[in-house]
């Protein structure tokens, strides 16, 4: 009789088991189940997350754009443009939106740039230096142009930190984007 009770404890731990065991293996079924199912997207739907995943992957460092180093010493601001734009034309007082390379026109070392950063700025013309006062008003949006700047028209005699020491000569590539 002791032996029949003891095999009933085990048959019904075992049964136990076997139910608690099926329980998470019925809850991992539906879980994966679930996740496996793929919600039908309409065609707008597919192209906003496209659109959306674009938009993420340009955050990302852009590759620099090409440009020309000048030859000896900047003696007055050089305006190139590189690449003609289509859209609306920036007047003075305007705010921009660009993106920028800019380097040391002696060495070609880059102090700063909005395609490494993957990001563009906005800034209003009328707060940054003379070169680019003087360098982007007439730009169309959609335009890349190239501006070689004395360092009187830079940060002149004061430099701007260690990557740009006193009476630098600079050059920027600047790509229109939008002015607001």
């Amino acid at each position: 009789m002791a032996k029949r009770k003891t095999l009933e404890k085990v048959v019904i731990y075992v049964m136990v088991l076997v139910m608690f065991f099926s329980v998470i293996a019925v809850s991992v079924i539906l879980v994966i189940s679930e996740k496996s199912k793929q919600p039908e997207l309409s065609e707008e739907e597919l192209s906003k997350i496209v659109e959306e995943e674009s938009n993420q992957s340009n955050a990302q460092s852009l590759p620099p754009p090409e440009f020309t180093l000048p030859e000896g010493d900047v003696a007055e601001l050089q305006i190139i443009d590189l690449v003609e734009g289509s859209g609306d034309e920036v007047n003075p007082n305007a705010t921009v939106k660009v993106h920028y390379h800019g380097v040391r026109a002696s060495d070609g070392f880059v102090f700063d740039s909005s395609y490494e950063k993957g990001e563009p700025i906005e800034f209003p013309l009328n707060g940054v230096i003379a070169g680019w006062q003087e360098g982007i008003p007439g730009m169309k949006v959609g335009g890349k142009r190239q501006l070689n700047i004395p360092s009187d028209k830079a940060y002149g005699e004061q430099g701007a930190g260690e990557d740009i020491p006193p009476n630098t000569d600079l050059v920027f590539v600047v790509e229109l984007l939008e002015i607001k």
